[in-house]
């Protein structure tokens, strides 16, 4: 079915969009990609052209580059540099490995990170000069710990990788904010915050590098700083899970208990399942005293019998049906599983 731009655009809540269509007849591509204008329905840019699978890669520089002139105009010059694009064609069969890999990231909590991992590791192996292929795997090994606890093995592959992109490709921003976490994780305030303005400024439109950000300002104690840089991720980005979560949190750490909760059940509604999540959820719906809702949360959550016990527990103790007796009695029956 042809979807109307508009709907894209409210649901989204941006003013522009671009849409397209891709055929394949052997190794011929068709190529069309048009940018709309949402609210009034005006294409202000189009192109249509073959080429082949091996040139495919090309073929996106032209569609990003066409987008970029026409915004630019558009938006009164507002976009004054468009950003430097990689010069150098990766191998094909590494490109559409990273263009799978990424976006399983990009959906983290709604799919397992794992398999990103798996296929941008492939990605860099096929063609190790992959700048951008090294700086995705580098985000992948950052965040797989949140994730999995098989994540915690490779955790510091992340640091590596993110300087094996910069030295492939010194113009890039992800990996920087990758080895800002590093320099947070050894308390190195100033050098974390440096690479983070670092790559913020390279890549201001970024919503992973500004929910980052956001993260780093929160544990600096910064939190109206970090609501500003976490409302910037979710609006360059309204459907990005880990923006969203951190959402939840935020508005009920400022008492807006219901707004946390509407926020939540979009996020649920997402499929999203990342451990944060549900525990967003549980403690959305207790401050919120929806403990039915809490309740549900935790009976929907893919988490063991015991743990869904245990956090039952704690929501009978918070709603008054319930004293601490039963929690440490549940608290001993799974300790062998913790």
């Amino acid at each position: 079915p042809t979807i109307d731009p508009r709907d894209v655009a409210h649901e989204l809540g941006v003013r522009y969009v671009v849409s397209g269509s891709l055929r394949q007849a052997g190794d011929v591509l068709r190529v069309s990609t048009m940018l709309v204008a949402a609210e009034t329905g005006v294409q202000l840019w189009s192109m249509a052209e073959e080429t082949t699978v091996l040139e495919a890669y090309s073929i996106q520089d032209s569609i990003t580059q066409g987008v970029v002139k026409a915004m630019r105009t558009e938006l009164n010059k507002e976009m004054v540099d468009a950003p430097d694009f990689e010069r150098r064609a990766p191998d094909p069969g590494a490109y559409d490995l990273y263009l799978k890999g990424r976006h399983i990231w990009s959906r983290r909590g709604v799919e397992e990170i794992a398999p990103a991992v798996d296929m941008l590791s492939k990605a860099v192996q096929v063609d190790p000069m992959f700048a951008r292929g090294w700086s995705a795997l580098a985000s992948a090994y950052l965040v797989w710990p949140g994730y999995s606890p098989e994540g915690y093995r490779t955790w510091h592959l992340a640091q590596d990788a993110a300087k094996k992109a910069l030295e492939l490709d010194a113009s890039l921003a992800e990996p920087r904010a990758v080895l800002a976490a590093f320099e947070l994780h050894e308390r190195d305030w100033i050098s974390a915050g440096k690479l983070f303005e670092q790559a913020l400024e390279i890549e201001p439109r970024n919503a992973t590098i500004n929910y980052w950000y956001s993260e780093f300002l929160a544990k600096a104690g910064m939190y109206g700083d970090s609501a500003y840089w976490l409302a910037r991720s979710r609006v360059l980005d309204p459907t990005y899970p880990p923006a969203l979560i951190d959402t939840v949190f935020a508005l009920a750490l400022y008492g807006r208990y219901d707004d946390a909760m509407r926020v939540f059940e979009y996020t649920w509604n997402s499929e999203v399942r990342s451990p944060t999540a549900i525990i967003a959820g549980i403690i959305a719906g207790t401050l919120a005293e929806d403990y039915e809702r809490a309740r549900a949360v935790v009976n929907d959550a893919p988490m063991p019998n015991g743990h869904k016990r245990i956090m039952q527990e704690f929501i009978n103790i918070e709603a008054g049906v319930s004293g601490v007796q039963p929690l440490v009695s549940q608290l001993e029956e799974n300790q062998a599983s913790w």
